[in-house]
């Protein structure tokens, strides 16, 4: 029992961690960046978005299962 709220507690400090670094990201330039990402390398983004949605297609089949 012991065990488990050790790892509660480490899971809860990693996703409070995780929310801090999420919040303080500047999201139009992520944005500005992926759109400038995509124009100079449309083969690699659609590969990238057709792997991404094969793997998401996967995991949502197979849970399905």
């Amino acid at each position: 029992m012991n065990q488990e709220n050790e790892t509660m507690a480490a899971d809860s400090q990693a996703f409070e961690e995780f929310k801090e670094r999420l919040e303080g990201r500047d999201w139009q330039k992520t944005l500005d960046n992926a759109k400038i990402y995509i124009q100079t390398n449309p083969l690699k983004a659609v590969l990238i978005g057709a792997a991404a949605g094969f793997l998401v297609g996967y995991l949502v089949r197979r849970t399905k299962d």
